[in-house]
């Protein structure tokens, strides 16, 4: 596929017939669907919120209650949250969100937001990514000083940041976080759970037997290969105590990408 791709656009041959979108969609048996694509984000798009539950459940209900709940900044596991079994096959593909309230008790906060796929008996499925052997379906994580938005360039599924700036909050002070997650794309059968995890530091696998041991820098894989945030872990302000809030109209949710299977 390069050499066809160069020989077109360096030589002038032709040699290039590709789809101007190409995916691999990523099945929990570990195959791929290859399928081609015509744009990106798909047209066909369904955007669906995903509202995280006071009770732990995740669906596309928005909570009547108001509610919080809190985790620390260096738990690798933080908040979980969990769907019902599929009731059917479940695409999805492409770019994600997540729209979140959050207070911290220091001046500043990390939040990760792990999105997982569960097999019937509750095991994390896996799958080969671009940096790990055994990684997670998506991921994405903002630092609370960091939130300014570029309006203009924000869209409800891609949250667009300045970084030109920091916003430090007041301790206890209700702040909202777009977070970005990175596109992924993957086909969860029916009787699969998708999970959602918040966390003030990079996830961690809790089934140590899909940790990478062998890794080429005699590190251990959990989930993020080698690609994790440790450089500024020391600071005193990431290790409080951070509060998610469902308020009114403000119920934190996850915005998915969801493809129509027919």
């Amino acid at each position: 596929m390069q050499q066809a791709f160069l020989d077109h656009y360096l030589k002038g041959k032709d040699t290039w017939h590709q789809a101007p979108v190409h995916l691999r969609l990523r099945n929990v048996d570990g195959s791929f669907i290859d399928r081609d694509e015509q744009e990106w984000p798909l047209a066909r798009t369904v955007w669906t919120k995903f509202y995280l539950q006071p009770n732990g459940g995740f669906s596309t209900e928005m909570p009547t209650d108001d509610f919080y709940m809190t985790f620390q900044g260096d738990d690798p596991h933080g908040l979980e949250f969990m769907s019902e079994p599929l009731n059917e096959e479940l695409e999805i593909t492409g770019p994600a969100a997540a729209h979140l309230c959050i207070s911290s008790d220091t001046t500043d906060a990390d939040v990760y937001v792990t999105l997982r796929v569960l097999d019937p008996e509750g095991n994390d499925v896996t799958f080969v990514s671009a940096n790990d052997y055994h990684g997670l379906i998506a991921m994405g994580w903002l630092r609370a000083s960091h939130r300014k938005l570029v309006q203009e360039k924000t869209l409800p599924y891609r949250p667009f940041h300045a970084h030109d700036e920091k916003w430090p909050i007041t301790p206890e002070e209700k702040v909202n976080l777009d977070v970005e997650i990175w596109p992924t794309s993957v086909i969860i059968p029916k009787g699969y759970r998708v999970g959602i995890n918040l966390t003030g530091t990079d996830y961690e696998l809790t089934d140590e037997s899909l940790w990478t041991t062998d890794t080429p820098w005699g590190t251990v894989w959990k989930g993020n290969a080698d690609y994790t945030h440790k450089g500024d872990s020391w600071m005193k302000e990431l290790h409080g105590n951070t509060s998610l809030y469902g308020e009114g109209n403000n119920k934190p949710y996850i915005m998915l990408p969801i493809i129509p299977t027919n």
